[in-house]
């Protein structure tokens, strides 16, 4: 990426969580994408303190108009929580776990050229999805652990496109 860039930034780090995701949900719209880096996210018929509810519907419908989201790590704040969202099942990451492996890059992807076919490399965290957790929809694996399990990939939802990252850090 090159250029400048507008952020604006959302802080999953306090009781505060769910206005601050409903500000930036608002305003999706400004946006040409959107990236959640370990962003603690919680199911909707969850309450954090006093905050409302979650409500991804504007999320979804930036991504199903052509927006794109990147999603990474640990994307659900609770140990058995899980929410449908982008026609996958996101989910506390001690639901799956890639191990103590490596991911092998098993597609390429034009979006991410430095993923080269073959390629090995270790991430610090695993977390990671699974071919049950696509519900109607056909995701392109860039990625896999050792134990199969998905540690990169990328999926259509509407005109949009979503992708997971099981972390950015690498051992």
């Amino acid at each position: 990426l090159s250029g400048n860039f507008t952020v604006d930034r959302y802080d999953g780090d306090n009781c505060d969580d769910a206005t601050n995701f409903q500000n930036l949900s608002n305003k999706v719209d400004q946006y040409d994408l959107i990236f959640f880096e370990d962003p603690h996210l919680a199911d909707k018929s969850n309450t954090c303190c006093s905050t409302p509810p979650w409500d991804f519907t504007n999320l979804q419908n930036y991504v199903l108009n052509g927006g794109a989201v990147i999603v990474s790590e640990h994307v659900i704040k609770g140990d058995n929580e899980e929410v449908i969202v982008f026609g996958a099942k996101l989910h506390h990451p001690s639901k799956l776990q890639g191990g103590n492996n490596p991911l092998t890059v098993v597609q390429t992807d034009p979006s991410f050229p430095s993923l080269s076919l073959g390629t090995t490399f270790a991430f610090n965290e695993t977390p990671a999805m699974g071919l049950a957790d696509f519900i109607s929809i056909t995701p392109s694996i860039i990625a896999n652990y050792t134990n199969y399990r998905i540690g990169i990939v990328s999926w259509k939802y509407g005109f949009g496109k979503v992708t997971f990252f099981s972390d950015f850090d690498e051992t």
